[in-house]
């Protein structure tokens, strides 16, 4: 309007202003100018009653995007700034200069600058200005909304000109001009691929994202319709849109704009619902509102999308509705992320059509993903692998983290004697958590020293409890530290044979929440040994240092002795009890003897977890029974498979005993489970239950001759209480030589 008024000539221009019956040029200038300045008024009066939170000033008047030209009042003085600031206004022009450049090409190339023929393109000056003097990109970009401000007037400014050409002229121009507008358009428009290196480059003002529909996209919006229409929300900038039609729906501030956490607890407390896309956790007020929500319980998961949580205020039952699965079952090769190193390879021996292969000689992590998240509660991955063209030293290590991998959840180390060559085999991994994991990966990870193949990934929720945040872990080599031997290449830790020490390892002085764990420690011995009853090594743990020891283990050459009589790897364990927190956990290895030479691998430290139905505890030869005096054989009879048997005549003293394991405080009962036969007179067999160390004997039983019957099972009941928590608990089984004596199974019964 202001332009039209400024290209009048001034006496037709007061003469049109007389006459109000016909609408001319002049006169739709002024109304225009007078109902512009009205309602720029009106509207400033309006927003005094919404005034704008002092935090979000600076944001509401964009000061941002002209930092470099330096104004930091009212964005617009931004003329004055320029004429009076030459300097910065030459620096902040050639700020972006190639890209600004390239945005005023894609404004006037497809009409062949033909607008700048005409003086109509002066309305575009008080714009562009605005504009080039910025160092905002979305303002000098094709693909924002900025553009459409001087659109028009570019088109205008074109036809003026194109008014005063022949019509041949006229129309020769305008096939070119449609030519050179359908080539950029193919070139830049969002919805052609030409356009995709362009956008990597930042070139054009395109999301990345593609514009196809998805799975997430697809679920995200499923749970956005199962909001009420009246209810509050809050949600993230790109989620906003969708809820924002209802008179209470909430944004949260990006951190990087604004991080108060009193403001955002504030908008947290005026919200029924919380809507959160989890691909943005890494902004810290959407990190900050999650862990907020989640630890205090307020608000339940009340719908589940792809990559997205809806929380409803007060709400503790299932979700709704649930995209999210809790069992999943990932193949390698199709549903998680390889390195470029890794290839696809058929085999028809695994549950998948084709598996994944790193070769040997490639390191590093080479598989991972989904970045998926997972709700409060147990959880156990499975991985299945096997590996060919190794030996029995260290081949990788499979683990769930979160964050991206910045957190490890759960890690379990492989070696080679683990892996028999070209046999599928599985990897559990078991964790607990108190709140929601973000941008879980289950990974996959090699030493070069074998080629290794991975057929899927196995996810399942064990239960929706959770009481702590504990993932089953394994230290080795690079965890421990040495106090005598070395560090084989294999990546064992080796305490020499003749090498006298009173330590062999320790560490990794982690800290435990209050509860119940077992310690599995891998060792082997060379050469084998020949007394079933020499010491090898003890094993402890300990915690503050060492000064408060939790459990205690001799290990003795019988646990390294097989029919054959050699020595292999052996998972030896001990559990322990702690009521209370503990810091600078350590696992130690003690006393090594000088006659052997000790291997250890690792020790894989766990959270047992008792489901709340359970109420005993079974142990058997194949699970903690460990045989002295007899032997282990096939028993089709029995409940476990495999039974114990002390030999009439052959075999005296103790024939089972462990499993060392630990026990809160209460009230027990364990039920022996043996049968006998060819019982001579004056047979004897004791029943016992032992608290180590110090062989505390809790409960005993006697059974003689009389009182058998052979050919059967039978059950022998020794109660027991504790009146504090114990470790190393042994319930042993001794025969006098006068029968054949099998022991099946131990039951703890929990009372």
């Amino acid at each position: 309007a202001l332009y039209l008024l400024i290209t009048s000539k001034v006496r037709p221009f007061w003469k049109s202003l007389k006459s109000f019956r016909s609408m001319n040029r002049n006169l739709a200038s002024v109304i225009t100018m007078i109902f512009a300045g009205v309602y720029y008024l009106a509207t400033g009066w309006v927003k005094n009653f919404f005034p704008i939170n002092p935090q979000f000033i600076d944001l509401y008047k964009a000061l941002h995007v002209f930092s470099v030209l330096g104004v930091k009042s009212n964005p617009l003085s931004y003329p004055l700034y320029v004429i009076f600031n030459p300097q910065r206004a030459f620096a902040a022009l050639i700020f972006d200069f190639p890209l600004k450049f390239l945005y005023l090409v894609l404004l006037f190339a497809p009409l062949l600058f033909f607008s700048l023929k005409s003086k109509v393109v002066l309305i575009t000056v008080p714009f562009l200005g605005l504009f080039l003097f910025s160092n905002f990109n979305a303002y000098y970009s094709v693909g924002s909304h900025y553009p459409l401000y001087v659109l028009a007037f570019i088109f205008i400014a074109a036809l003026f000109v194109l008014k005063r050409l022949q019509h041949a002229a006229r129309m020769s121009i305008l096939k070119t001009m449609l030519i050179t507008s359908m080539i950029l358009t193919i070139s830049i428009s969002p919805l052609s691929p030409l356009s995709s290196p362009f956008v990597k480059e930042g070139l054009l003002w395109y999301t990345s994202t593609g514009l196809e529909s998805n799975e997430r996209l697809a679920s995200l919006a499923d749970i956005v319709d199962t909001i009420p229409q009246n209810a509050s929300v809050l949600t993230q900038n790109t989620i906003f849109p969708h809820v924002s039609n209802r008179p209470n729906a909430y944004i949260i501030p990006l951190s990087h704009v604004m991080n108060d956490t009193e403001y955002v607890r504030s908008l947290i407390n005026s919200s029924e619902y919380v809507l959160l896309d989890l691909s943005w956790i890494n902004d810290l007020n959407t990190n900050f509102i999650l862990n907020d929500i989640t630890q205090n319980n307020s608000y339940g998961a009340y719908a589940l999308a792809r990559n997205a949580i809806l929380f409803k205020r007060g709400f503790q039952d299932e979700p709704i509705s649930a995209h999210y699965t809790e069992n999943a079952v990932l193949s390698a090769y199709r549903d998680l992320v390889r390195t470029s190193y890794t290839r696809t390879v058929s085999d028809q021996s695994a549950a998948s059509d084709n598996v994944l292969l790193c070769p040997k000689n490639a390191d590093g992590t080479f598989m991972y993903g989904p970045s998926n998240y997972l709700l409060q509660g147990s959880y156990e991955v499975t991985f299945t692998m096997k590996a060919s063209g190794h030996n029995s030293s260290a081949i990788g290590y499979c683990d769930v983290t979160s964050d991206s991998g910045n957190s490890t959840i759960s890690k379990r180390e492989i070696f080679g004697f683990e892996l028999p060559p070209f046999v599928w085999t599985n990897f559990t991994l078991t964790f607990t958590s108190t709140k929601v994991l973000t941008n879980v990966e289950y990974r996959a990870s090699s030493y070069g020293t074998a080629n290794v193949f991975v057929d899927r990934v196995v996810m399942r929720r064990i239960s929706s409890n959770a009481t702590s945040d504990f993932g089953m872990r394994t230290f080795s080599s690079g965890d421990l530290s040495l106090d005598s031997g070395y560090a084989s290449n294999e990546r064992f830790l080796v305490s020499p044979q003749n090498t006298t020490s009173g330590l062999f390892w320790h560490g990794p002085y982690m800290n435990l929440s209050a509860g119940k764990y077992r310690a599995t420690v891998l060792l082997k011995v060379t050469p084998p040994p020949q007394d079933p009853l020499e010491h090898i090594l003890t094993l402890g743990v300990s915690a503050y240092s060492g000064s408060a020891v939790y459990a205690k283990y001799e290990v003795r050459a019988s646990e390294f002795l097989n029919e054959e009589g050699s020595s292999e790897w052996q998972e030896l364990s001990l559990e322990f009890i702690t009521k209370d927190p503990l810091d600078g956990v350590e696992f130690t290895g003690l006393s090594p003897s000088s006659n052997f030479t000790i291997y250890f691998a690792y020790v894989l430290v766990e959270k047992l977890v008792l489901s709340p139905d359970s109420s005993y505890e079974l142990f058997s030869v194949q699970r903690g029974l460990q045989v002295n005096s007899g032997q282990i054989i096939s028993d089709a009879s029995s409940q476990s498979g495999e039974v114990a048997l002390s030999r009439k005549g052959l075999d005296v003293g103790i024939l089972t005993y462990g499993p060392y394991v630990a026990l809160f405080s209460g009230s027990y009962s364990a039920v022996f489970r043996a049968k006998t036969n060819a019982t001579s007179p004056n047979a004897m067999i004791l029943f016992e239950v032992v608290s180590q160390p110090g062989a505390n004997i809790l409960s005993n039983m006697t059974l003689t001759s009389s009182r058998i019957t052979d050919g059967s099972w039978f059950n022998v009941t020794l109660p027991f209480y504790l009146e504090t928590p114990a470790t190393n608990m042994e319930f042993r089984v001794t025969s006098n030589g006068l029968t054949d004596l099998y022991v099946d199974t131990v039951t703890v019964l929990f009372k």
